[in-house]
């Protein structure tokens, strides 16, 4: 059992990635039939072999590495088409549990935020316990104009729920989105936390 079993040698290197995707548990097998189902029924010639996996980020950009590859059938399927996808692979913020003040798992979250590493997602219940959250984690960390366009390094800024944009539609909470970079790329750390008021 596994992706595209019955693929024609059109989608062939498709099916073989998503299968490996799969296999290293990058995407659950569900996922990656409805990917394949999505990408096959495309009215584009043949899926191109310069479309690797991006780990680092995975799935978030997974879809604009069919940017080129799309293109000649116009920004509009590439800009559906990159929607549609990421909503498959969306894990919901409002599907995270919401943790609170002084529980055991609160507490497993500040070390963890004091670790690094990437996308260090919690749920909370309020503005203020998220702020509590991140400030127990990582210490102050300065505050940003939302979507701003400053190029900084450590800090945060509140944004609103992301649920209809393209670009995040897993993010369908407001939150707090973080990073700190002062140690480098292997001792730093980024994430969201998110908060139902």
């Amino acid at each position: 059992m596994g992706v595209g079993m019955n693929a024609g040698l059109r989608a062939k290197s498709l099916a073989d990635k998503l299968n490996r995707a799969v296999a290293e548990g990058q995407i659950s097998l569900e996922q990656g039939c409805a990917i394949f189902d999505k990408l096959n029924s495309l009215p584009i010639g043949r899926f191109g072999a310069t479309w690797e996996w991006n780990r680092s980020w995975f799935p978030r950009l997974i879809t604009f590495e069919f940017e080129d590859y799309l293109s000649n059938s116009g920004p509009a399927i590439t800009s559906r088409v990159n929607a549609e996808i990421n909503i498959i692979l969306a894990e919901l913020a409002s599907e995270l549990p919401i943790i609170r003040p002084g529980t055991p798992e609160w507490r497993a979250a500040v070390q963890d935020l004091r670790s690094p590493g990437k996308s260090k997602n919690y749920r909370v219940k309020t503005k203020e316990e998220a702020e509590q959250l991140l400030e127990e984690g990582r210490g102050p960390l300065p505050k940003k104009e939302t979507y701003t366009k400053e190029k900084y390094n450590h800090g945060q800024e509140c944004h609103p729920d992301e649920s209809r944009t393209a670009n995040a539609p897993d993010n369908d909470l407001p939150h707090i989105k973080w990073k700190d970079w002062r140690a480098g790329k292997k001792g730093g750390a980024n994430g969201h936390i998110f908060y139902d008021e």
